[in-house]
């Protein structure tokens, strides 16, 4: 390379960190993008943050293998030595994968310079750094896995090292590469499917070359083939375990078939062919940023689909023939990877069809070189310079207003006259061109921007997130329970694991339990803020049916904060049991308790009359227990009676009734009466007592009742007519 080269190679890599890098702490960090984060807090703190079912254990240590069926934790082990050294932070997090996406644009120039020219080679490198939807998704490079970039290019560069240099040592560590994005994201088995496609069509007859000449035999195709299930070990080990991939993929399709038949392959292909144009016209992040009426640049896809159907076509016009298989071999790849998209691991999106990137941008620059030298050949003629004008004109009327003014096209037909004159035409045309083409690349960044610098990023982008886990820092006593979707990874990530919120709406689903009684359960506790997602954003929440359950039973929670967009657009808020006074009724909730006795009679709810005073007891016979878990909210007190039934006076003995709190394996003694109304007229009556609680505020204990026979001492204690009730009990407290 010479040192222009170089050079400009530099600016350009460079250019794209700087595009890449401005305010790189916007849009806010995003649920998914942190999920790949928490693999490192779980190897460098060691908090187990992930099921079982994804991780290996390696000298007693912890190892995350895969976060779901078709992510893997490689792209965490990579993040382990950059945190290490730069700590857990936004701006670490996103700048390690703007490196990589930095690397993966000098791979492809080099790349293309090895397999076509100089030109090919600097044009993609330019058309890469300046694509927005390139620059935007590597802002947030872990949600597409931008590492897999760099890492299957440098794979394609050892092989073609290779077959220029025959050491079989390139061959196996290019297949070991180009299975290691495998542990990252599964779907980069489509890539290798489509290159292996590819390659065999395109360049049977080479390979058949290989063969003949022995450069190649099949034991090395074997080993290669070893090479690469090595780098994709890790996801195969957890595939050989559990079988997870292949599941859900296999159940995916199943339910797109009875859902709606075979038609579905179609529906599902024009839909992702639908995203890929978003994609290449740098709309797909729109949403997020809050740029959804800025200028995009339509002109894209029409120049990729230009590409697809006339760079072979150039290439046969001027007989050269390597240009054509390596064009071919370049659109046969795109389109088998759009093929084969439906089949996706998961929801067809934009971060699937992200791995079509570079091959999209190598063939427009392909296209361009070709076209470039097929107009120097031919006669520019006034037809082709209006062709371009009218091109003009219908850009103007599918952009906004006022980016492309009128004077702009006087400017360029002054300017084609002057170089038609001069008989410079196709330099002209593919200039203005070039220029109008990275205008609207240009314009389309600083719209992005510009909506960044507005919003912070909208609904689940939102910025907003930032003050969420400083007010959670700042209130570490308290439990935050995540009421929805997008808050449990990001401020586990945000205050470096130090808050974990309860990912409530996920115990839900997993636990498939009683929703009622997990309600009740969590609005036990005092301390508790309730994460929730304006109602306009929110995905799986589950907030509108737990505040109708804590209404139904006369909890009032009360919105105490709310965080904002930068445009004051309300995302996202925190809700508290507002302070106040709450009994717990141990009859009513009798069911919930756990209950020894001889048999099902021994405890059941019933009415004891006793001098006319009637009263609701829980009928207790004795050597039986009635155990409540309860957390005790502060100023607790215990509010209870105890008689024996009337009609039992004459034939009872006595019975002794004890009120026990129980922690773990500990049990403190609250309360131990004994009762005889057949010997001791001062026992015929109802007794009331209260005891304070409040030594056990916020603790997590079972409250226990115990009755037995008043003669137990002795052997052969009598149970007869012992019939113990415990009239009104409640816990009173406040929330």
């Amino acid at each position: 390379m010479k040192n222009r080269e170089v050079i400009a190679v530099f600016i350009i890599i460079l250019f794209f960190i700087l595009l890449a890098s401005y305010k790189i702490d916007l849009p806010g960090l995003y649920e998914d993008e942190a999920f790949q984060v928490t693999p490192v807090l779980e190897v460098l703190k060691g908090n187990t943050l992930l099921p079982d079912l994804y991780s290996y254990k390696i000298f007693g240590k912890r190892f995350p293998i895969m976060l779901t069926p078709f992510s893997g934790a490689f792209n965490a082990y990579i993040l382990i030595p950059i945190i290490h050294v730069f700590g857990l932070t936004v701006k670490a997090i996103r700048m390690s994968q703007i490196f990589f996406a930095a690397l993966g644009i000098f791979l492809t120039y080099y790349l293309c310079r090895k397999l076509f020219d100089k030109n090919v080679a600097i044009i993609s490198a330019i058309l890469l750094a300046i694509n927005p939807s390139f620059v935007l998704f590597n802002r947030q490079g872990l949600l597409v896995s931008s590492i897999n970039l760099p890492i299957a290019i440098l794979g394609i560069l050892m092989i073609s090292w290779w077959h220029s240099r025959q050491k079989k040592i390139l061959l196996y560590g290019g297949f070991f590469l180009l299975g290691l994005p495998l542990f990252n994201d599964a779907n980069f088995f489509w890539l290798i499917l489509a290159l292996s496609l590819s390659c065999l069509l395109v360049f049977k007859k080479d390979v058949d070359i290989l063969f003949r000449s022995k450069r190649l035999s099949r034991d090395d195709i074997i080993v290669a083939f070893y090479f690469l299930l090595l780098g994709a070990a890790p996801f195969i080990w957890y595939n050989i375990q559990h079988w997870e991939t292949i599941g859900v993929l296999t159940k995916n399709l199943i339910a797109y078939y009875q859902s709606e038949g075979f038609p579905w392959y179609f529906k599902a292909l024009r839909r992702n062919i639908e995203i890929f144009i978003f994609i290449l016209s740098g709309a797909w992040n729109a949403g997020s940023y809050g740029y959804s009426k800025g200028i995009i640049n339509h002109v894209y896809p029409i120049l990729f689909f230009v590409s697809l159907i006339s760079t072979p076509l150039l290439a046969m016009k001027r007989k050269n023939i390597a240009v054509l298989k390596k064009a071919l071999f370049l659109i046969l790849t795109i389109v088998f990877i759009l093929l084969q998209s439906p089949f996706s691991l998961e929801d067809a999106s934009a971060y699937n069809l992200y791995i079509l990137y570079p091959f999209v941008q190598v063939l427009i620059a392909l296209f361009i070189i070709e076209a470039y030298a097929f107009l120097k050949d031919i006669r520019v003629t006034f037809y082709l310079i209006a062709a371009f004008f009218a091109l003009l004109g219908l850009l103007e009327m599918f952009t906004v207003k006022g980016y492309l003014h009128p004077s702009v096209v006087v400017i360029f037909l002054i300017m084609n006259l002057w170089f038609f004159v001069r008989k410079k035409g196709p330099v002209y045309f593919l200039t203005t061109f070039a220029c109008l083409f990275l205008f609207l690349e240009m314009a389309a960044l600083k719209g992005y921007y510009n909506a960044l610098m507005k919003t912070g990023g909208t609904g689940h982008f939102s910025n907003a997130i930032y003050s969420l886990a400083d007010f959670a820092k700042s209130n570490k006593d308290l439990n935050f329970v995540a009421m929805d979707w997008g808050f449990r990874n990001r401020l586990l990530v945000l205050t470096d694991g130090e808050i974990v919120a309860k990912d409530f709406y996920l115990d839900y689903c997993r636990k498939n339990s009683d929703f009622d009684s997990m309600c009740e359960d969590l609005l036990k506790r005092i301390d508790n803020l309730y994460i929730v997602h304006s109602s306009d954003i929110a995905i799986l929440s589950v907030w509108d049916r737990f505040s109708a359950i804590a209404s139904s039973l006369g909890i009032e929670l009360r919105e105490i904060k709310r965080f904002y967009q930068r445009n004051g657009k309300p995302v996202m808020s925190l809700f508290k049991r507002i302070e106040g006074t709450i009994s717990y009724d141990f009859i009513e909730n009798l069911s919930k308790a756990r209950i020894k006795g001889n048999d099902s009679g021994d405890v059941s709810i019933k009415e004891f009359t006793i001098k006319g005073d009637i009263k609701k007891v829980i009928f207790e016979h004795p050597l039986s227990e009635i155990s409540y878990w309860l957390r005790i909210p502060k100023g607790s007190i215990l509010k209870f009676s105890i008689g024996i039934a009337e009609e039992s006076w004459s034939y009872t003995d006595g019975a002794l009734g004890e009120i026990y709190i129980r922690e773990g394996s500990r049990e403190t003694r609250l309360f131990s009466r004994y009762l005889n109304p057949r010997d001791n007229i001062e026992d015929r009556k109802w007794y009331s007592f209260e005891i304070d609680l409040s030594g056990f505020t916020g603790k997590e204990v079972d409250l226990v009742f115990k009755t037995l026979p008043g003669q137990i001492e002795q052997e052969g204690g009598d149970y007869t007519a012992d019939w113990w009730g415990w009239g009104e009990i409640i816990l009173v407290g406040k929330f």
